[in-house]
């Protein structure tokens, strides 16, 4: 993914636009972005790599809404003129973190449900195993645009541990791609749904041997980088299917389908 623009021949910014409005579309049709003006994503543009410039959804736009013309462009500082609730924290982490390619914060049913569960995330299936190791807690508070507060959450979002549960409040996933950030949040929502499924039932659980669980989390885990392309590109082109977009000649080769594009 990270030669793309070079493979299509058309400016980055332009394509990280198209990728980031696609995602955005469809975190909305797979139901994980439902608090319209609180639920953010972003992208560092390609064309500044390492800087703090990046794309983010409009709070004033629903997922589903969302066109490419709509992404806000921000450079570093500007988060003081642009009051969009989730730009500082962005700010913070990829200044923090060069690594950092996309953000993704949501406060979707399940991650919120279990991010107030005093036990968290616990390894009730093999999703929830893949991920098991790589998340982090943060506790509430109230001060969230603070820079303290930033700083602290920021640090929470380390290599081995790109997600963070925030108590009470939702879930933050970063990846070093868009397609890694989206896998992320999507199988960390489809895990804390699984787990309330099963606390649900009302009767005793199993939880497998804890050695065991770190095992086969860290296999899954070393298949990421291509799973997480395959799961992005397929529920992308779903997207672009189902609303009947027509894709530019560029993207053919990127997703893989006729079906067409989210131009703004």
């Amino acid at each position: 993914m990270a030669s793309t623009s070079e493979q299509i021949g058309q400016p980055s910014d332009y394509v990280d636009r198209q990728d980031l409005a696609v995602t955005w579309r469809t975190c909305g049709r797979v139901g994980l972005a439902l608090n319209v003006g609180y639920d953010q994503i972003s992208l560092r543009l390609t064309s500044s790599p390492g800087q703090v410039r990046f794309l983010i959804s409009n709070a004033d736009r629903t997922p589903l809404q969302t066109d490419a013309a709509d992404l806000i462009a921000i450079e570093r500082g500007a988060s003081a003129q642009v009051h969009i609730p989730g730009i500082p924290l962005h700010e913070a982490i990829y200044s923090r973190r060069t690594g950092v390619r996309s953000i993704i914060h949501l406060h979707s049913r399940a991650a919120l449900a279990v991010s107030a569960l005093e036990c968290g995330l616990l390894p009730l299936s093999q999703t929830a195993m893949e991920l098991f190791e790589s998340i982090s807690y943060s506790d509430f508070s109230d001060a969230l645009d603070t820079p303290a507060e930033r700083r602290r959450i920021a640090s929470k979002v380390l290599q081995d541990h790109p997600c963070v549960l925030l108590r009470n409040h939702g879930l933050l996933a970063v990846g070093s791609s868009l397609h890694e950030a989206f896998y992320l949040a999507y199988h960390l929502e489809l895990a804390c749904s699984q787990q309330l499924s099963i606390l649900s039932c009302g009767t005793g659980y199993v939880i497998p041997d804890p050695q065991l669980c770190r095992t086969v989390g860290r296999e899954m885990s070393k298949q990421r980088a291509d799973g997480s392309y395959r799961l992005w590109r397929a529920l992308c082109a779903d997207t672009a299917r189902i609303e009947n977009w027509t894709l530019p000649r560029w993207a053919h080769e990127h997703f893989g389908t006729t079906a067409p594009l989210w131009l703004g």
